[in-house]
């Protein structure tokens, strides 16, 4: 993968995709704000650059998440009866979906990832394409009176399991552009968050908690870097010509 330089172009037109008030991480950054600052950009790209080509300059709060903790039912005594919502910061939002469109690009191209896989293919439809594709060769068995036997993968909590070192050698395997790597290690290393209950009216927020396995998750990286983890082994699928 060759390196190149993330343009201030590139920046605006992954801004003007964003939603404009999804709730702001820790670094309470409205992505309203960002859009209609378009003098900030050519910053933004700089940055990006700068932590592009060292990493060691990429600061600990662009890494930093908040979790807010909202009851499920009455039942505050329960931690089991919360449900977590995590707000990352924008402008980390904004750095990984310009990995992100570097990654993919670079995958498209050289067709690296598995024809099976379409949960992060653009103008494709994930799922519900896997589904239509099953119901035609299903109905198409039926009527032919063949045999056919299907396995599903069910991936419980698939964010949550992913090791950090298996992140990294995937990467390193599809022979990703060396700063993209080196970047994503530093962020990974810093990558933290808080946890926000209100509870009987007081505000209650944790110290920080280091994160040391899955991926985040409400970033445009994080759906394709699964899909690229889960890439091997489709690969290896395909090669016992049971498929």
């Amino acid at each position: 993968m060759e390196n190149s330089p993330i343009t201030t172009e590139q920046v605006s037109q992954l801004i003007a995709k964003i939603l404009n008030w999804t709730a702001p991480g820790p670094d309470g950054i409205n992505n309203f704000w960002i859009k209609r600052f378009i003098a900030t950009h050519p910053y933004l790209s700089y940055h990006f650059n700068q932590f592009m080509d060292d990493a060691g300059n990429i600061p600990d709060f662009l890494s930093q998440r908040i979790t807010y903790l909202l009851p499920k039912n009455r039942d505050c005594e329960n931690p089991s009866k919360y449900r977590p919502i995590t707000c990352l910061c924008t402008i980390y939002k904004i750095y990984t979906a310009c990995i992100a469109e570097k990654i993919y690009k670079y995958l498209d191209v050289n067709k690296l990832l598995a024809e099976e896989q379409k949960g992060c293919i653009k103008k494709s439809h994930g799922c519900k394409a896997q589904l239509i594709i099953d119901s035609v060769v299903l109905e198409q068995v039926h009527k032919d009176n063949n045999n056919l036997y299907i396995a599903y993968i069910d991936y419980r909590k698939a964010f949550d399991s992913v090791p950090h070192s298996w992140l990294t050698h995937v990467l390193q395997i599809y022979k990703t552009d060396s700063l993209i790597i080196n970047s994503l290690q530093q962020l990974m290393k810093k990558w933290t968050t808080t946890l926000k209950v209100n509870a009987k009216n007081n505000h209650i927020i944790s110290d920080l908690i280091r994160i040391q396995r899955g991926i985040y998750q409400g970033d445009s990286l994080s759906p394709l870097w699964f899909c690229l983890a889960l890439n091997p082994p489709s690969y290896l699928l395909n090669r016992t010509n049971y498929i």
